[in-house]
């Protein structure tokens, strides 16, 4: 095996531990993890796996380590998810993330894709049911400016609600291939 293989497989499996144990998103972790794995030394773009790799390392990861432990949570996570998207049956929400890919763990939080003309009809239907949820702006991962997020604690869990344009749902939904409607998780959690 090549010395970059190698080095990426390496780098692509403590990321994928920094994942599953420290909650870090694939970003965060596959930069601790290139530092962990090479140092002071600056990895070169070959040597850097990608977010499948890092994701198929921690699967194995939790089939190796949390192979009681992290089944049991990502159940819990998906009928939380599940709970949500029925508070909230007039809008159209897509669970995303690892919730939906099912690598989601101890630390993972909830995370849902919502395409509507305006945040505040879901900010609103949150409020009146005494749901506090704090609004603020993150970057547009699938495109230029900013886009509104609402996040709230339900059952003691972290949701987080991302509000793009009703243009953007067909863009978004080819670069997300996994992601999961109302239906499709109830199907899900009742299989």
């Amino acid at each position: 095996m090549p010395a970059a293989d190698h080095l990426r497989e390496r780098i692509a499996a403590a990321a994928a531990r920094l994942v599953a144990e420290d909650g870090l998103d694939y970003a965060s972790a596959k930069r601790k993890a290139a530092r962990e794995v090479l140092g002071k030394r600056q990895p070169d773009d070959e040597v850097l796996p990608d977010d499948d790799e890092i994701e198929e390392e921690l699967r194995t990861f939790q089939r190796l380590y949390q192979g009681e432990s992290q089944p049991a949570r990502l159940a819990e996570l998906r009928r939380i998810a599940l709970d949500v998207m029925d508070l909230l049956p007039h809008q159209p929400l897509w669970l995303v993330g690892q919730v939906a890919n099912g690598t989601a763990g101890e630390l993972s939080e909830i995370y849902l894709q919502a395409y509507v003309d305006s945040s505040k009809d879901i900010h609103i239907d949150l409020l009146n049911r005494d749901i506090d949820a704090d609004a603020d702006e993150i970057p547009n991962p699938f495109g230029r400016g900013r886009v509104e997020r609402l996040s709230f604690l339900w059952q003691g869990e972290a949701v987080h609600i991302t509000c793009y344009a009703p243009r953007q749902a067909r863009q978004i939904g080819e670069q997300v291939p996994e992601r999961l409607s109302r239906e499709a998780l109830a199907a899900l959690l009742a299989g």
